[in-house]
């Protein structure tokens, strides 16, 4: 059995994890289950997905399997580690999982020992030796080079971040620049159960914009007494560009997102998650593009 987690991430109170696992054959079953910090069974999602360059990469064929996977399991930051477990061809092999642990693999360091790993194992080599017999060394040189150069150029986000935000002047300039037109922006935000802090720091991102003529618009879908309405009152008292409905149902992702969206009165939408946060330039540089 070999598998591979391409992407783990922590959004909206899961952990989403997107991979692949192969067997001895194209026909090898394998199956998942999720432990909590206690070692007991938990619940999630799984969806099978079609990695077509994984059966050609290892089964040379597109056999119609579903090799790939995507997994969603609740997560609290304050719980303890989850544990992913894999079986196949009579093996199992666990993967512990936290917010600390995922926080290291999505490093910059760690993907680039990863794809270096990537690099050296059996199945690239194969096709390197492919390559280099088709098309030459000198090729296959260039290729290399250029695949080192891909690694070493790999920034993670906020790396790239420090490097490119904007300074305190630049930020205090933006405040006062006078563009030729202002266009309000709608930021439409569906909220379902939606713990205080991450509403909170998405709404002061807001508050903190250098472009002021905005308005945001939450439809909360929560239970009752689940929902986010005490806080989006308190804000909208401080900012009465802050609009909320409350749906007292909860109609889905897209169900509460067109409930948002009716409230919008802006030239342009902003579509945002009741857990993101904006960088304090971002309406402002929408605005210059526009």
């Amino acid at each position: 059995m070999k598998y591979k987690i391409d992407v783990a991430r922590i959004r909206e109170n899961e952990m989403v994890l997107n991979g692949w696992v192969v067997g001895r054959n194209p026909q090898s079953h394998f199956s998942f289950s999720v432990l909590d910090g206690k070692g007991k069974p938990t619940q999630f999602r799984y969806v099978s997905v079609c990695r077509d360059d994984v059966n050609q990469s290892y089964f040379k064929e597109s056999n119609g399997r579903d090799l790939g996977f995507d997994i969603r399991i609740p997560y609290v930051r304050e719980d303890n580690e989850r544990t992913l477990v894999i079986r196949c061809d009579g093996r199992a092999a666990k993967i512990r999982l936290s917010a600390g642990i995922i926080e290291k693999q999505n490093s910059s360091a760690h993907k680039k020992r990863m794809k270096l790993k990537g690099m050296f194992n059996r199945e690239t080599l194969h096709s390197a030796v492919d390559f280099w017999k088709e098309n030459g060394f000198r090729a296959f040189a260039l290729k290399f080079k250029h695949k080192l150069h891909g690694i070493d150029s790999d920034y993670d986000y906020p790396e790239w971040y420090r490097l490119t935000s904007p300074v305190k002047e630049e930020l205090e300039a933006q405040r006062t620049f006078v563009f030729e037109t202002k266009p309000k922006i709608s930021i439409v935000i569906p909220a379902y159960k939606t713990p205080e802090r991450y509403l909170s720091a998405m709404l002061n991102s807001i508050l903190a914009q250098t472009y002021e003529n905005w308005e945001v618009c939450v439809a909360d879908g929560s239970p009752a007494g689940e929902g986010a309405e005490g806080i989006l009152k308190r804000y909208g008292q401080k900012d009465s560009r802050i609009r909320y409905v409350v749906l007292g149902e909860n109609r889905g992702i897209a169900g509460n997102t067109n409930a948002a969206l009716a409230m919008a009165e802006g030239d342009f939408i902003a579509l945002a998650d009741h857990d993101d946060t904006l960088a304090p330039d971002a309406l402002f540089e929408f605005v210059k593009a526009v």
